[in-house]
């Protein structure tokens, strides 16, 4: 069943979502103030401001939502990504060194399984972190034609700087937030924790599911 929008705050806010949830669930977007510029238009008497009134009322008043989450996770991410930007790594590529600096060295394709993404775009990817020495290729121990992947020290120092980048991103963050919302968001840390392995466990479950199903396991293949 869809979600309906709720709103507490901003009579603006409670207008334009009154009118949405009556247009029905298709008209009813919240990703980002454009997207809602699209169907607060739809609805008459209200100023060219709407859209991001709503949007920020959300944010501010439904909190609880899985939407509502997902979205301030998405603009955490997309805000610490800009602060990065000077380690000149991708997304991509942050995500697998933080993938092999959390589990240690593995096979290309279990790399590649755990980030969700293909072995193509995967042999690519430690390519381009080889030729720039923030991770090794070997072949297996126990199958030459396997090769194995691990982080080098150049590499875990990378991700350090960017890791001490973001904290102090968020540092700075955190000291223009009054002393409660620092309490709340210190006391929310735990349960995120939490979520965010529950997260990883379900999409590894997932890929797992889909790499068994494709047979792309197969012991003739080998790995490039």
């Amino acid at each position: 069943m869809p979600m309906k929008l709720t709103t507490q705050a901003n009579p603006t806010a409670k207008t334009a979502l009154g009118c949405l949830n009556r247009l029905g669930p298709a008209d009813a977007v919240t990703e980002s103030p454009p997207r809602l510029r699209v169907s607060v238009r739809r609805c008459e008497g209200l100023p060219s401001s709407a859209p991001t009134i709503v949007y920020n009322d959300l944010m501010e008043n439904d909190s609880a939502t899985p939407r509502a989450l997902a979205l301030v996770i998405l603009r955490l991410v997309r805000g610490l990504r800009e602060e990065t930007s000077e380690t000149g790594l991708s997304p991509a590529a942050a995500s697998a060194l933080r993938r092999l600096a959390d589990d240690g060295p593995m096979r290309l394709t279990e790399l590649a399984r755990r980030e969700n993404a293909s072995q193509p775009a995967t042999t690519q990817l430690v390519g381009r972190l080889e030729k720039s020495g923030l991770v090794g290729r070997a072949a297996a121990p126990e199958d030459g034609r396997a090769v194995v992947v691990s982080i080098t020290a150049k590499g875990a120092d990378t991700l350090e700087r960017r890791v001490v980048t973001q904290e102090r991103a968020l540092e700075r963050a955190l000291d223009g937030l009054p002393s409660r919302d620092r309490e709340l968001v210190a006391e929310a840390v735990p349960a995120l924790g939490r979520l965010a392995r529950e997260i990883n466990r379900s999409s590894l479950e997932a890929a797992q599911g889909q790499t068994q199903g494709h047979g792309a396991d197969d012991p003739g293949r080998s790995e490039e």
